[in-house]
């Protein structure tokens, strides 16, 4: 069973992502109603964004990592942990490189559907960027708890019983 200062701020980072998906959807959703209040272009239809793609892929990502975890448990934390770790970093170098792309997608749909898009992509980070914050910073506690906590327990076990003979 997974220590549950791993498993509850992971749990709770995968839920709050997934409030974020849901607020996106819910944006892309309402185009009609959010696109007069952050631009004065006119665009009939609605704008779902790539970036509700990444987000997916995000959120299987995080529930990759919880299931790894729960799993390796108790064997090797550290490596596991900081495998965990680069293969989060990776994935936010990815996610600056998906911005280029998703604008190139949107250029290629011609000038008003890239200022629509724009505008409704500023939205959407306003309405989830909360979320999309504490989720991060949810899952990389959890990761740092999970790459330590072997080591806390072992020292903990350790310490107990070089602390047997010193009563007070």
């Amino acid at each position: 069973m997974l220590d549950k200062r791993v498993r509850i701020p992971m749990i709770a980072g995968i839920v709050v992502y997934g409030i974020s998906i849901v607020l996106s959807i819910l944006c892309a959703l309402s185009t009609q109603k959010i696109l007069p209040l952050f631009s004065t272009i006119e665009y009939d239809g609605m704008i779902f964004s790539p970036s509700i793609l990444k987000s997916m892929v995000y959120i299987v990502l995080y529930i990759a990592f919880c299931f790894i975890m729960q799993t390796t448990n108790g064997s090797n934390n550290r490596v596991i942990g900081i495998i965990l770790l680069v293969a989060y970093g990776v994935s936010g170098i990815v996610n600056f490189f998906w911005g280029f792309i998703d604008n190139i997608i949107a250029a290629r749909k011609g000038v008003e559907y890239l200022a629509a898009a724009s505008s409704m992509s500023t939205a959407t980070s306003i309405v989830t960027l909360p979320f999309t914050l504490a989720a991060s910073i949810l899952i990389v506690v959890a990761i740092g708890r999970f790459g330590i906590i072997g080591d806390l327990k072992a020292s903990e076990d350790n310490a107990s019983q070089d602390d047997v003979g010193f009563g007070g």
